[in-house]
Order: C-alpha cells, then structure tokens, then sequence
C-alpha cells in the first residue's frame, strides 16, 4: 500500500507499507522519516531506540529510556496517567486527542 499526502503548506509525505507475508520471518515495524537535512528511524513497535542524524552530522542513537522521557515531558499535565501507559504505542497521543475533543478544544499540535 502506498500513500502521497499533500497539505496545505505544500509539504508532501509518504507511506508505504509492506507485508512480506513470510510466517517465518518476523512481524517488526521500521519507521524511517527522511526531510530536509534530517533522518529519523524507528525499528521498535511500542518502544524502543530513535535513530537520527541531521544535516551532515554523525548518525545518533537516542536509547529507549530518553525517549520515554520526551514522551512523558509532553504529557505535560497527562503526565501522572501517562507514566505507567508509556509502553502502550499511541496511548498516550490518544488520550491528548479524547480529552482535548471532550473539553471543545483543539488538539495539541
């Protein structure tokens, strides 16, 4: 499957999704975002390493627990309930999103 998306600001993405269809093989999901003088990656399904490099610079690794620490920093108030539903991937966007349409606001950006 794949997908181009155009918005608004001119931005252009892309999604393709891949199913090998391989039993043997295992199920894992690779992220990979490529911009302009940026690369970030994800192997992990719900948590995990992030891979980036920017610009010409060396590629990094950001490890699991930094990035359960943004996540948790971005909670912002949400942070109490999010710190034991850091594991569940999306939870936490999800919840940002219900409370915001239940109290007539827009969603965090």
């Amino acid at each position: 499957m794949a997908v181009e998306l155009h918005f608004a600001s001119g931005l252009r993405a892309q999604l393709i999704n891949i199913w090998h269809n391989m039993v043997q093989r295992p199920s894992n999901r690779r992220l990979e975002i490529f911009c302009d003088n940026a690369f970030i990656a994800s192997d992990a399904d719900m948590s995990g390493d992030v891979i980036h490099q920017f610009g010409d610079g060396p590629e990094q690794v950001m490890p699991e627990h930094e990035v359960a620490a943004l996540l948790h920093r971005g909670a912002g108030r949400r942070a109490g309930r999010a710190a034991r539903l850091l594991r569940v991937s999306y939870l936490v966007q999800d919840l940002a999103f219900v409370e915001a349409l239940l109290a007539g606001r827009q969603p965090d950006a």
